[in-house]
């Protein structure tokens, strides 16, 4: 199975790949980030880590593709407005 998580080097993300990391392949993790330069330590022990940007629903498709499940930790922004064209965003590709 392929899991796809958002936001894997912000303070909730590394709590999520910390917890599933002792129960599935690093391979099997595609962690999708704002700053790869931040995940270089997931990326060395073999998972996948890949830019994303919220307002970039191509982006998102491209990594979501062929995931099994998806858990999507929302951005830090507070607008509503923004947080919800974010949501829209994510959830066209799935």
């Amino acid at each position: 199975m392929k899991y796809a998580i958002t936001g894997a080097t912000g303070h909730l993300g590394q709590q999520i790949v910390a917890a599933i990391k002792p129960l599935v392949d690093p391979s099997d993790l595609y962690l999708g980030v704002h700053t790869p330069s931040k995940a270089r330590a997931y990326q060395q022990q073999g998972m996948q880590v890949m830019a994303i940007d919220y307002q970039q629903p191509e982006r998102l498709k491209a990594f979501f593709q062929d995931s099994d499940v998806l858990i999507y930790i929302p951005s830090k922004s507070h607008d509503s407005y923004s947080r919800v064209q974010e949501f829209e965003n994510v959830l066209e590709p799935v």
